[in-house]
């Protein structure tokens, strides 16, 4: 049995790629796979699937159907199991963190005269900062090449990190502000990592299941009196709406067309100037349509708010 990882996230944050269950060249099976996932922001892993090249093969003779499939799930499950020929020994929670699977070929171990490649797909792209460690069991008859060197236990450890996630200084996050009412849809917290640009956080207030003329309320807390200049950032895409704010029950700024053809972070938008007193405030997004050109889904998403002293 062999243990390798991952040793630095490629490049290309676009891409996906085939991690390397083993590569072995002579006569012997493959017996199985312990697979270490760390994946720091969450989002299910397992669609990879498992391709396995035998005798030189340029087309897998074994092509799963995903990674969920191939260690026994056949189901996206956050919970700890344990059967005879596979488990999972570790989830820290709704698939974010570390998860640890294994998956034992005992009665269907694959032969192989002259070589095998066994892959995974590693599905979630780059950007999202996952690392695979697996540790392979194989017999390899004499005079076979094994490839793979001894990794001292000192390498074995803390080969992850936490990612470094931008937050914004001085704001108050869309996704922390508290929800006091909403006549229509849902407001949650949505991560944002797979998309391009940069969110404070990784994350935003996500309002979807709205319709014209629904309105979202927010606790805008205020610490100190005085004047304040309010700035909020918003998202913009293809499904997005058109918004329209009030504070206090007073309409503040400009209708804002939330359309893009893309996810992208939109620009920095003031609701102007206003004397606020130390207390909790309500600021209130408003949706009073679309872009004739956007799927009419009314969409909102607040990054964060600002309040800057004047």
């Amino acid at each position: 049995a062999k243990w390798h990882r991952d040793a630095k996230s490629p490049q290309d944050p676009e891409r996906w790629m085939d991690w390397t269950l083993l590569e072995t060249r002579g006569s012997g099976r493959y017996c199985g796979v312990s697979l270490h996932v760390w994946n720091p922001r969450g989002h299910w892993w397992g669609e990879g699937d498992e391709k396995f090249f035998v005798d030189g093969e340029t087309f897998p003779s074994t092509f799963g159907t995903g990674s969920e499939d191939y260690f026994g799930y056949a189901w996206c499950s956050p919970e700890v199991f344990n059967r005879p020929f596979h488990n999972q020994t570790r989830n820290d929670g709704n698939n974010r963190g570390n998860v640890s699977v294994n998956r034992w070929h005992i009665s269907d171990n694959v032969p192989f005269q002259d070589s095998f490649h066994g892959v995974v797909e590693k599905y979630l792209l780059n950007r999202s900062q996952t690392l695979y460690a697996s540790t392979a069991y194989w017999y390899l008859a004499p005079g076979g090449n094994d490839a793979y060197e001894r990794v001292p236990m000192d390498d074995r450890n803390d080969y992850y990190a936490e990612p470094r996630i931008h937050v914004e200084e001085g704001v108050l996050e869309g996704e922390h502000l508290r929800v006091l009412d909403s006549t229509g849809g849902a407001a949650e917290r949505q991560e944002l990592f797979n998309y391009e640009g940069h969110w404070s956080g990784d994350a935003q207030l996500f309002w979807s299941g709205a319709r014209p003329g629904d309105r979202l309320t927010l606790a805008l807390p205020v610490r100190e009196g005085g004047d304040y200049e309010i700035l909020v950032r918003l998202t913009k895409a293809s499904d997005y709406g058109i918004v329209r704010f009030s504070l206090d029950g007073r309409e503040v700024g400009d209708a804002y067309d939330l359309y893009h053809p893309t996810v992208i972070p939109g620009k920095l938008r003031s609701l102007g100037v206003h004397a606020l007193d130390a207390r909790e405030h309500r600021l209130v997004a408003s949706i009073v349509g679309a872009n004739r050109v956007a799927a009419q889904s009314y969409l909102f998403g607040l990054d964060w708010v600002k309040l800057r002293r004047r």
